[in-house]
């Protein structure tokens, strides 16, 4: 079933429940395009629930993937900070044992 059948779905039942008429908010209504390997440019309303989990999935790896890359130092930076804190330590020695 397609997610905007569903969220038609929903505003009706919240309607039943209630007694006043819970319409879909504007945000949710808008056309959003995702990009899909298979199918190309998709709006997402127009997705089908599997699909849309599953490209919501693969969307929230992708990203956590990217902020756990993003945040680790690649070696050369690691490197590069191990060699100044060596300069530095072997500067401070000098500097406590002249004393």
């Amino acid at each position: 079933m397609k997610l905007k059948k569903l969220l038609e779905i929903n505003a009706m039942c919240e309607e039943q429940q209630g007694g006043h008429k819970e319409s879909i908010p504007w945000d949710v209504q808008e056309s959003f395009d995702y990009d899909s390997n298979n199918l190309g440019l998709t709006d997402i309303l127009e997705m089908d629930i599997v699909h849309f989990v599953r490209a919501f999935k693969l969307l929230n790896k992708k990203t956590i993937d990217y902020n756990l890359n993003a945040v680790r130092p690649s070696k050369v930076a690691l490197n590069l900070i191990a060699g100044k804190l060596h300069i530095a330590v072997n500067e401070l020695e000098e500097y406590i044992n002249n004393e």
